[in-house]
């Protein structure tokens, strides 16, 4: 994958990767809320995560 596509999908992360776009995201399988209880209460941390491991490509 290009820099330019890291660069992307960093951005997209930090502004659309949160509880809120995964609430939307998943509206019909019960929303943030259900999938933080499949996560055993860790969504935010694992949305971190993502975006920190994202932007660990794009540097």
């Amino acid at each position: 994958m290009s820099s330019g596509n890291f660069d992307f999908l960093a951005n997209w992360s930090t502004r659309w990767m949160n509880a809120e776009f995964v609430n939307r995201a998943f509206a019909q399988d019960g929303g943030a809320k259900q999938l933080d209880q499949l996560l055993g209460g860790k969504l935010e941390e694992v949305i971190a995560k993502l975006t920190e491991s994202l932007w660990a490509q794009v540097a």
